[in-house]
């Protein structure tokens, strides 16, 4: 008999993720220069599961990223608590969509901690 996986993440949670990442977008400045919610999506993936550095395959570095599309609702908190976190300690100030994002997984959290 095989484990039971988790069932994967909607694309509603998804969409929390995203507006999340776009107030990020449309506040922060990181290390002078404005980055798209993509790539704070790569740098808040990088918290969440430390990323590779490769040699390019003509030149430089590559940097192998982490995939969301296939987390559990239960890893999906994580990486939304470490968005929050992150953007609160920049000064954030988070949207409705945004808020409402934290809320639904923090809670998720407290019942797994019980």
């Amino acid at each position: 008999m095989g484990m039971m996986q988790e069932p994967k993440r909607s694309n509603k949670q998804n969409s929390k993720m995203w507006a999340m990442l776009t107030d990020l977008e449309k506040q922060l400045v990181w290390y002078g220069r404005r980055m798209t919610k993509e790539e704070w999506k790569d740098l808040i993936c990088h918290e969440w599961k430390p990323q590779q550095l490769v040699p390019a395959i003509s030149s430089g570095f590559c940097v192998l990223t982490a995939s969301t599309s296939t987390v559990a609702p239960r890893e999906f908190a994580d990486i939304v608590e470490i968005i929050y976190a992150f953007g609160t300690e920049q000064g954030v100030n988070w949207s409705e969509p945004a808020l409402a994002a934290y809320e639904e997984y923090s809670q998720l959290q407290r019942e797994q901690n019980q």
